[in-house]
């Protein structure tokens, strides 16, 4: 009889990172059908591309004690550890990553061994729905350097404890022509269609976004067929508290309510980057001043950046240096 392979197995394990690609996949300890070999330190870095997630299950687990298994949030071993897995705590869920590596670390003692373990892995660009409780930071589609996957559903919840509102600037944002059926959709506080700020795709394509709420939820989807680039975005948040007191601007909005227009003054003691955005209850933009001002004492009607605003509510965000407070404004022409 032919046995293949003829040589070389099995295949054991090595010190070196053995590294594993594909978007999805199994590996194993490298013993075939013997059992592991004693004093072994090795390593296995999962570490695909164009995905964001990765999902670790073992298939089979079997350590004599004293041998172990740990997994990594990240591609060294200097990474978090997502678990720590032995004779006495077998792993018996998945694992999911935070970021596109994960790496697995088989150590060995000279007494005993065992049959040793098998695993698995799946990976995604984005998990099914993430919250975000920082005031500030990055969300990407999850594509990486590719163009975004077919046929996916993603929801990302930006929740800061004392939110007020939230400023979404789009640096990349390339969606298939011509087809509807991959968007992002942009949300206050819930998914309902009466909180919906926006639908995106290649014929809407936003800049910069407003949200007046304590949630912004975004929504990504795309279809079976076309795909492209993707998008990323950096959002900040206006919070309430002490953390974001900017008494010592002097800022307020004066008077309020008004009729025809309304001042916006502060005080800065120094040379400072002035942005001030003013938005409807739906979030969209009425008019934004940006400019870096010495030091002074300012009064900025809001008519010089404004286009004869009609009753209702708005919003101003005040932002000193990326400091920023939130003043709503009513006006009763």
């Amino acid at each position: 009889k032919n046995i293949y392979p003829s040589a070389n197995y099995p295949t054991w394990c090595t010190p070196t990172a053995k590294i594993i690609t594909g978007a999805e996949g199994t590996f194993n300890d490298g013993s075939g059908n013997q059992n592991y070999l004693n004093n072994q330190d090795c390593l296995y870095l999962i570490q695909p591309l164009c995905v964001t997630f990765i999902s670790l299950s073992f298939d089979r687990f079997d350590l004599a004690t004293g041998d172990l298994v740990k997994v990594y949030d990240g591609a060294t071993t200097s990474d978090s550890v997502i678990g720590t897995f032995d004779a006495s705590n077998i792993p018996t869920t998945s694992y999911l990553s935070s970021g596109p590596n994960m790496l697995i670390e088989f150590i060995t003692d000279g007494s005993a061994n065992a049959t040793g373990w098998y695993a698995s892995y799946d990976t995604y660009p984005c998990q099914g729905s993430k919250i975000l409780t920082e005031p500030s930071g990055t969300i990407v589609d999850g594509s990486q350097d590719c163009d975004y996957a077919n046929s996916i559903s993603c929801l990302w919840y930006i929740q800061p404890v004392g939110a007020t509102s939230f400023q979404l600037d789009f640096t990349e944002f390339g969606f298939a022509n011509g087809d509807a059926g991959d968007y992002l959709k942009i949300y206050k506080n819930s998914t309902v269609v009466s909180n919906l700020i926006g639908t995106y795709n290649a014929a809407n394509i936003p800049t910069t976004v407003n949200v007046v709420g304590t949630k912004a939820i975004l929504r990504f989807a795309t279809n079976s067929t076309s795909s492209s680039t993707g998008w990323a975005l950096n959002y900040t948040t206006t919070l309430t508290g002490i953390e974001n007191n900017l008494s010592e601007f002097n800022a307020g909005v004066f008077p309020n309510p008004f009729n025809n227009d309304a001042t916006i003054s502060y005080s800065l003691s120094d040379v400072t980057n002035v942005k001030i955005l003013v938005t409807n209850v739906l979030g969209e933009v009425i008019g934004s001043y940006n400019r870096q001002e010495v030091q002074g004492n300012y009064n900025l009607p809001l008519s010089s950046f404004t286009n004869n605003l009609s009753q209702g509510i708005y919003f101003v965000n005040l932002n000193f240096n990326d400091r920023a407070t939130l003043i709503k404004i009513v006006c009763i022409k």
